[in-house]
């Protein structure tokens, strides 16, 4: 006979001996026959595909759409609506348009996939096609100018006026942070492999660097993101009361714009260049015709100035090197435009 001790209560000392009439081979066989056939395993994981997609969670093994859809439908978009999916990137409201597209896309196509829905096709190739994953939070936040992917579980930004901080956002593998830099990298029409283990990208107002684990042999990835602004962040009040300037040296600077004499702004990176250059184009008179010169966008003065003549020109270089477009041609033909004022 086999004994089996019950407590009333956990704190109490007081303990209850029970005598069992059977013994411990024969309780094991009961128990063996009270055992189901079968066992059904419930998955806590159960929820809507659109309750998944809000959570930023996969559960299970949900159908893909397959790669070479989605490579075709990017062709599509690079040859038909380049600005928009590169603008897609960032702007809600070109994302919004794009999915529309997309849906055209799929109905014109008649894309059928068994085990998805008509909607979830056109998000699943929104998402291949011109999402940011887990860093679209920071794209979106209007505070930050910078991104830096690190490792796939070191993410830093830079914030205006503040200085580089770490996030908590990673990557889950080496394999999701490629994906989006194979993303950015398609949708521009460059490519990154082994034989080219780099990349510099425009997606709209993103400024977009990539490395490789070929050359980035620790962290395996390396990705600098840029969100150039096309507002001001600096004014006569701002520059005076943070005692950048004086009021006196803030005339004397729009005096020298208004003259015509020949400025340089220099300084290291994150000092403040940019925008400086930004508020004094303020003070060039609205018939001068004047050409901007960039490597890449980032001053936007048409857009500061639309009552302003500015001209914008940027360098190219073309993905297999045949042709550039350098400083030195832009200077010689902007030349032929007859400027007043070159930036």
């Amino acid at each position: 006979m086999t004994q089996a001790i019950a407590v009333s209560n956990p704190n109490s000392s007081n303990l209850k001996v029970i005598k069992n009439k059977y013994d411990f081979l024969e309780i094991q066989n009961i128990l063996r026959e009270l055992r189901p056939k079968s066992i059904n395993k419930v998955s806590l994981g159960i929820t809507s595909y659109s309750n998944r997609s809000k959570q930023g969670k996969v559960y299970g093994t949900m159908k893909k759409v397959p790669p070479g859809m989605v490579d075709e439908l990017r062709q599509f978009l690079i040859d038909n609506h380049q600005t928009v999916l590169q603008e897609s990137f960032l702007r809600a409201d070109k994302r919004a348009e794009l999915k529309e597209i997309i849906s055209i896309y799929t109905k014109n196509q008649n894309l059928v996939l068994s085990g998805l829905s008509p909607a979830e096709i056109i998000d699943q190739l929104l998402d291949a096609v011109a999402g940011m994953g887990p860093i679209q939070p920071l794209c979106d936040d209007p505070m930050v100018t910078d991104i830096y992917i690190n490792r796939i579980d070191e993410i830093m930004v830079k914030r205006v006026n503040q200085p580089r901080t770490l996030t908590d956002i990673k990557f889950n593998s080496l394999e999701e942070a490629m994906e989006l830099v194979y993303r950015i990298v398609n949708s521009t029409g460059q490519t990154i492999n082994r034989g080219k283990p780099y990349a510099n990208s425009s997606l709209g107002n993103l400024r977009v660097n990539m490395l490789s684990k070929e050359i980035a042999y620790e962290s395996e990835i390396a990705v600098a993101i840029r969100k150039p602004r096309t507002n001001i962040r600096i004014s006569r009040d701002s520059i005076i009361n943070t005692g950048q300037a004086s009021e006196e040296m803030i005339n004397a600077l729009q005096a020298f714009v208004e003259g015509g004499l020949n400025i340089l702004v220099v300084g290291p990176t994150g000092s403040g260049k940019t925008e400086l250059l930004k508020y004094i184009s303020g003070f060039i008179p609205n018939r001068d015709r004047t050409f901007v010169l960039e490597d890449e966008p980032e001053l936007y003065l048409k857009t500061l100035y639309p009552e302003k003549h500015f001209v914008s020109l940027r360098c190219r270089q073309s993905e297999n090197g045949e042709y550039t477009v350098d400083y030195d041609m832009l200077l010689r033909e902007c030349l032929r435009e007859d400027p007043d004022r070159i930036i």
